[in-house]
């Protein structure tokens, strides 16, 4: 994925500069957030393998709110706690992500796509996978098989991953 260069080593500067703790609470958002995401895109596009309305409210509901309130609520009732050092720079991406996307920032959609492709660059292929396994394991009933599938696909895309 081509990227404007200044952003990606900016992004790529912060995130190698970021504990293996903010890196596997990151790494486990991004996961989450981009699996949802494939599966709204979907919706919209009224994709013959959408999921039913509800359920994708369901995985809309789940990346939301872990987002916003920090903390991973699992289906045994259990949550994964993202530590603080980690809100600063989520705040930063969903920031860059809602003025790109959703208001139609060029400047912060390029900014957003660099901090995307730098961060699973210093994650690499295997944090994904292992956080692709965590989601597999906790909520394949909600985001089915085909949709963390296609999640990992897109991740490995900007992440260009071989």
């Amino acid at each position: 994925m081509e990227v404007n260069n200044q952003y990606y080593k900016y992004w790529h500067d912060i995130w190698s500069s970021q504990t293996p703790e903010v890196l596997d609470a990151t790494a486990l958002i991004r996961v989450v957030e981009c699996t949802n995401g494939c599966v709204q895109h979907a919706f919209r596009a009224h994709d013959e393998r959408a999921l039913s309305v509800e359920q994708t409210r369901d995985c809309m509901k789940l990346s939301m709110g872990t987002i916003k309130n920090k903390v991973l609520p699992l289906p045994d009732g259990t949550e994964v706690v993202l530590p603080k050092e980690c809100h600063e720079i989520m705040n930063v991406a969903r920031d860059l992500y809602i003025r790109g996307f959703k208001q139609g920032d060029d400047d912060a959609l390029d900014e957003f796509y660099a901090l995307s492709k730098a961060h699973f660059q210093v994650l690499g292929r295997e944090i994904i996978d292992k956080k692709f396994d965590f989601l597999t394991e906790h909520f394949e009933d909600l985001f089915t098989l085909y949709w963390i599938g296609v999640g990992r696909q897109y991740i490995y895309g900007v992440g260009e991953f071989a």
